[in-house]
């Protein structure tokens, strides 16, 4: 029996979703391959489609305006959290807190306010995620 996935798009992310097709030619056999979804790492094996890391990607669009997403990786069940501060260090917003999540690519994303809901000014940002162990920060950037 042979498995196979096929690319496509989301009307989310015009982006092709995945760039490799993998194949299993036999059931039983469990054969890993790289699979790039939207340029995420991540391996095939029997049914499932796992991240081999975690993993905090940069924001897209950057610069950005109004909104933008934000993609990450888990490589297991994690509770996750996502942070944006300010240049200064100023805790902004945040978005995810110890929220737990399972495996697989995921996506969340900020519409340029704080935590009142004001509209933040135009600058440099950072967001910051920790899940089980794991911690990444990245910079975007706002644009009015």
């Amino acid at each position: 029996m042979g498995i196979r996935i096929q690319g496509g798009t989301s009307p989310a992310s015009p982006q092709k979703a995945f760039d490799v097709i993998a194949r299993s030619e036999y059931g039983k056999n469990r054969i890993e391959y790289p699979i790039f979804k939207n340029n995420i790492e991540q391996f095939y094996s029997g049914n499932n489609i796992t991240p081999r890391d975690f993993n905090l990607y940069q924001n897209y669009p950057n610069p950005f305006n109004p909104e933008t997403t934000i993609p990450f990786n888990l490589s297991h069940l994690s509770k996750v959290s996502i942070l944006i501060y300010d240049i200064k260090g100023k805790l902004v917003r945040t978005l995810l807190k110890g929220k737990a999540l399972g495996s697989g690519p995921h996506t969340t994303s900020w519409d340029g306010t704080d935590t009142s809901g004001n509209r933040v000014g135009s600058g440099t940002y950072i967001f910051k995620m920790t899940a089980g162990g794991f911690d990444k920060t990245k910079k975007m950037i706002f644009l009015e």
